[in-house]
């Protein structure tokens, strides 16, 4: 027994264990989003499509109104707000509600962040109790597959 202990900590033993310990840890990063089915990166591609059609669809407006119109105007982040509020909670029923999740991008400093509730209640309000609970709550754990005890309804 003692012939084992000596072996295991001996210098060379700890480095090849803990090398293969990373290059197992590695291994089990890349393929653990192909063993659960992730599909993010497939609803992030489905996202870029949309924006890529809506882009699409301006240049050919653009186009339309004169040779020196075919230019878009707007930065990244305006084009970004527009395909937000397009597939916002205004056509809700068209997106499906359960595609829908709100975000405060807290801690940034743009965030609603101490004012989260209040800025809910202005923009969901109106909404039905059930689908504000979806948006700010239940989509989330659902696309996250989070369980927790007092949080799954």
């Amino acid at each position: 027994m003692m012939d084992f202990i000596e072996l295991v900590l001996r210098p060379q033993m700890l480095v090849m264990t803990l090398a293969a310990v990373a290059a197992f840890a590695t291994v089990l990063t890349i393929a653990m989003p192909v063993i659960s089915r992730d599909r993010i990166s497939q609803r992030m591609k489905v996202m870029a499509t949309e924006r890529d059609k809506m882009r699409t669809l301006r240049l050919a407006e653009l186009k339309k109104e004169g040779p020196g119109a075919a230019k878009l105007r707007q930065a990244p982040k305006g084009f970004m707000q527009q395909l937000v509020d397009t597939f916002g909670v205004r056509s809700r029923y068209d997106v499906g509600v359960e595609r829908i999740l709100w975000s405060s991008d807290y801690p940034h400093a743009a965030s609603t962040w101490p004012h989260s509730r209040q800025v809910i209640t202005d923009e969901l309000g109106h909404l039905p109790k059930n689908v504000i609970d979806k948006v700010v709550r239940q989509n989330v754990l659902d696309l996250y597959h989070i369980k927790v005890d007092g949080i799954n309804a």
